[in-house]
């Protein structure tokens, strides 16, 4: 929530009464375009994609003057239940590895693999049992994913690892 109340502190606060007059759209920060009119976010789809979308919905509702605070906290805090069962099934998944309950972390990892979470955590984790395990199809669709979905800046050993799971140089 910290994120949340560092948007609304940087929210411009004093208008000039000609952007008064142009409503929302002067209301943006300068140098960055107006929010879009606001659209409450869809709950299908990957669940990354759904918090990534509660978390944009949160700065749009940000930029609005006249915007409710129990809304930006409750679009904030939708984001973060939704960003918490991502990371609880990583936890979870590491859990059942200390106790080795392989299958159980697999599917951990696997639903968030589905969610496209964009850690490197359960990609990590994945190659390194399906490696293990000669699982060679599985460890390819997993690098291929993991390629795809997470962020950069996690680290060239995984884009390594990924590359050399999938036979490219």
């Amino acid at each position: 929530m910290d994120w949340i109340r560092r948007i609304l502190r940087t929210k411009p606060t004093a208008e000039k009464p000609a952007q008064q007059a142009w409503g929302a759209a002067a209301r943006a920060p300068r140098n960055e375009p107006a929010p879009p009119v606001l659209q409450r976010p869809a709950d299908s789809g990957p669940l990354q994609r759904q918090v990534d979308a509660w978390e944009e919905y949160t700065r749009q509702l940000a930029y609005w003057d006249d915007a409710d605070p129990d809304d930006i906290e409750a679009a904030a805090a939708q984001a973060d239940e939704l960003a918490g069962v991502l990371v609880d099934r990583n936890l979870d998944g590491k859990q059942a590895e200390r106790e080795r309950r392989e299958e159980d972390a697999v599917r951990l990892y696997e639903a968030n693999v589905a969610d496209e979470f964009m850690g490197s955590h359960p990609y990590e984790r994945l190659l390194i049992i399906y490696c293990r395990t000669g699982r060679a199809e599985d460890a390819a669709r997993v690098a291929q994913a993991c390629l795809r979905h997470v962020r950069m800046g996690e680290g060239d050993k995984l884009r390594a690892r990924c590359l050399k799971v999938l036979g490219t140089p």
